[in-house]
Formats: C-alpha cells, sequence, structure tokens
C-alpha cells in the first residue's frame, strides 16, 4: 500500500487488467454477435436482389406487394364497423369483421419522454405499419379435415353503440347459413385483461362437432425491433401442468416462413407443435407481451 495516499503498483496493475478485459469483451461481441448479425443480414439481401434480377431476366413479372399503410389510415378504413374500448389503461377499439382485436394502445405509456407524446400502440390492424392483432375462431371437426366455420373475416353483429368498458361488457352475435348460432361476451377488467366466453347454439338437423382455437399474429417484424441477447422477442408459450416453457425467436419464424415460400417447409407446417393441458401462447416485445390464455382445464396445441 502506497503510505502517501497515490495509487499504489497494484492498483495501476488492476486498472491495465480490466482494461484490457473491456476491450476483449467488446471485441467479443462485435466478432461473435454483432458481426455474424450485419452479415447475415447483408447476405439476405444480397440474395433477395440476386432471386429478383433472375426472375427478370427469365421475363417473370412479379405480383406487386400489398400496399402498406399508416395505423391511422388502416383504422379510418373500418371506422364504422368498430366497439370502442375505454379503460383506465387503455384505448382502442374492436373491429367487427373478425371480432379482431386489432386497435390497443396503453394509456399510461408514451412513446417518448415527451409526456404529450403518443400511446405506445400494442395492437394495431393487419395491412398496417406494424399490424399485430388477436382474435378467435371456430372449426368443424369434418372426418380428417378441418373447416373454418368463424375466422378473422366473419361478419359479427353487436348493439348499437355499444362500448366496452369495465362496467359494460358487450355481446357480438353471428348466425350460419347452416343454423348456427354463435354469442360472443367480451369483457375487460380495469388493467390489461379480456375475457371471452362463446356460446353456441345449433338449430339445425344435423349433429356438429367444433373446436375453438386462438391467433395472436403480427406481420412482419417489430417497427421497432432491435436485437437483444438477453430479453426474448418471439412467440412464447407454457404448456401442460408441469409448465414446460417454448420460445422461438422473430429469426427463426422469418426463416420458417421464408422456408414456407421456398418449398422447404409444408404451408401448413408448424414450426414447432406443443401440446398440453394448460398454460398459454403469445408473442413477446422488448417491453411487452400478448398472451391468450384458456381455461386451464383444457388441451392445447400451440405454435
Amino acid at each position: 500500500m502506497d503510505t502517501r495516499g497515490g495509487p499504489s503498483r497494484d492498483d495501476n496493475r488492476n486498472l491495465i487488467i480490466a482494461m484490457v478485459l473491456a476491450m476483449v469483451v467488446l471485441l467479443g461481441w462485435d466478432l461473435f454477435y454483432a458481426r455474424p448479425q450485419r452479415e447475415r443480414i447483408e447476405a439476405e439481401r444480397a440474395q433477395s436482389a440476386q432471386q429478383q434480377a433472375a426472375a427478370v431476366e427469365a421475363g417473370e413479372t412479379a405480383a406487386a406487394p400489398p400496399a402498406v399503410v399508416s395505423r391511422e389510415e388502416a383504422l379510418a378504413s373500418t371506422n364504422g364497423a368498430r366497439i370502442a374500448i375505454d379503460t383506465p389503461e387503455l384505448n382502442g377499439s374492436i373491429r367487427l369483421e373478425g371480432a379482431r382485436l386489432d386497435d390497443l394502445s396503453l394509456k399510461r405509456f408514451r412513446q417518448a419522454v415527451d409526456p404529450d407524446s403518443p400511446e405506445v400502440a400494442l395492437l394495431s390492424p393487419r395491412g398496417a405499419r406494424g399490424g399485430y392483432d388477436a382474435f378467435f375462431g371456430w372449426q368443424a371437426r369434418e372426418r380428417d379435415s378441418q373447416t373454418e366455420v368463424t375466422d378473422s373475416f366473419t361478419p359479427w353483429t353487436a348493439p348499437d353503440g355499444a362500448t366496452l368498458t369495465p362496467a359494460t361488457p358487450v355481446t357480438l352475435t353471428f348466425e350460419s347459413p347452416d343454423g348456427l348460432r354463435f354469442e360472443r361476451t367480451i369483457s375487460v377488467d380495469e388493467n390489461f385483461m379480456f375475457t371471452t366466453v362463446d356460446t353456441v347454439t345449433n338449430s339445425g338437423a344435423a349433429a356438429r362437432d367444433l373446436r375453438p382455437y386462438g391467433v395472436v399474429r403480427r406481420q412482419d417484424m417489430p417497427l421497432d425491433y432491435v436485437a437483444n441477447a438477453i430479453v426474448h422477442q418471439g412467440m412464447t408459450g407454457v404448456f401442460g401442468p408441469e409448465r414446460h416453457l417454448r420460445e422461438v425467436k422473430y429469426d427463426d419464424a422469418r426463416k420458417h416462413a421464408r422456408d414456407k415460400e421456398r418449398g422447404r417447409a409444408g404451408q401448413d407446417e408448424r414450426i414447432v407443435e406443443m401440446t398440453g393441458q394448460g398454460g398459454w401462447l403469445g408473442i413477446s416485445d422488448h417491453y411487452w407481451l400478448t398472451a391468450l390464455i384458456p381455461a386451464q382445464n383444457e388441451e392445447m396445441t400451440g405454435f
């Protein structure tokens, strides 16, 4: 120890070692994580450009991608067919086509430090930048196949002037051409939990075998996506009474989608298939999670 109060020789040595270790960590991060990420993105862009050039040389005309509009434009296009949502925590609406939850923002969270900046938008309509929604449907079991009875395009109806609040649940109805009547009651608490209860009545002559399903889906990557080695971003779920956790990153999901486009995976092939009694399924971003939670005595299959 240096009795004169200055740093000792050992202190100087420890400082040098710490600086060297910090440089090694930074170089390792760039070499093993950041650089491969950049190279992968550049390779994907180059491959896409080559494929487009090859299609032009072969005289092929690629189909124009669907137009992507702003969130506001997408909401305005269905403004007359929505039910308002108003709770202490949430703003938004439910689209009657498909009874889609596709317009949800968080009242107490802002996109920037400025308290007057826009609210954080959690869910947005399909076709909008950052499209992200959820809906429930029913399938008819018919021998070895399953036919959609209600889906994301089903024309549900609601009482005039209905608004979903913690004090006022909303009941939607739909009647199929073959005699099935669906009543869907949606309620919301004072925080973030929606509860959906469906009742199905069959007035037709034949017995029917139906099963419910739920979907959380995202269109492309989140607008504010940044790769993070610590926080999981992508599909996630917990299955069965033992609560087995399964996670699939956005990058893996995107690769699976490309494999489907190129015929390397079947159109109905799931990236992962998990089954268990109870649990939940959802999509997780850096800060937010949207999850479907079935009755915990139900057998569920996901991903």
